[in-house]
């Protein structure tokens, strides 16, 4: 997956963690948007502390295909879990980092338009899981 991401290929390869059935990367490259994964890979970076993997993971069941995001960083705030996907808005927690809050405004709107849906969830062990959430199709 890492040569398909080539736009960020040295960075993924210096802390990747990936876990991708054949299915799903099909399904990834036909449907999904590179610049929503882009955006998702780019904060997981940003906010995961150096020494800290960026762990990407695609699972496909019956009906969706999931791809899931996980950094190590502070995690986000229940209350602005659904407040990051509007546009200008960041996490509270977030202020010591650059950013204009458009980013998972455009992930939410382009993931939309492929009928799909984006949300975040705190991992247990700390830090955030965004999941990008697509129908599943059958590969040619």
């Amino acid at each position: 997956m890492a040569d398909i991401l080539s736009w960020d290929r040295d960075r993924l390869r210096s802390r990747p963690s990936f876990s991708v059935d054949s299915h799903c990367l099909w399904h990834l490259l036909q449907q999904c948007s590179i610049q929503s994964l882009s955006n998702l890979i780019e904060n997981a970076f940003k906010y995961s502390p150096e020494d800290k993997r960026v762990e990407l993971s695609c699972i496909s069941t019956h009906e969706h295909v999931r791809l899931q995001v996980r950094d190590h960083g502070p995690g986000v705030l229940k209350a602005d879990q659904e407040l990051i996907f509007e546009q200008f808005q960041r996490g509270s927690n977030t202020a010591q980092q650059p950013g204009s809050g458009v980013g998972l405004t455009l992930v939410r709107s382009l993931v939309k338009r492929m009928g799909g849906r984006v949300w975040v969830e705190n991992a247990a062990a700390g830090g955030a899981i965004f999941v990008i959430e697509l129908q599943r199709c059958q590969p040619p």
